[in-house]
C-alpha cells in the first residue's frame, strides 16, 4: 500500500466516524428538545388549571386528568 492511499483511507474513516458521532449527538439533542417541550406544555396546562380553580374559588388540589 502506498502511503498516500493509507492517509486517504484514514481520512475517510475519520470523516465517517465524525459523521456517526454528529448524527448520534443531534438525535440526543432532538430528544432533549422534545422532552423540554413536553415539560413546558405540562407546566402551562397545570398553571391554566390552577388559575381556573382560583378564579372559580375552588381550593387548590391535584390536577384533573387531561382531556
Amino acid at each position: 500500500m502506498v502511503t498516500g492511499e493509507g492517509t486517504a483511507l484514514s481520512s475517510i474513516w475519520r470523516d465517517f466516524l465524525a459523521a456517526v458521532v454528529a448524527a448520534v449527538h443531534r438525535r440526543d439533542e432532538e430528544a432533549l428538545r422534545e422532552e423540554r417541550r413536553r415539560a413546558v406544555q405540562r407546566l402551562a396546562e397545570e398553571k391554566i388549571h390552577e388559575e381556573r380553580r382560583r378564579r372559580a374559588g375552588d381550593p387548590p388540589g391535584p390536577n384533573p386528568p387531561p382531556d
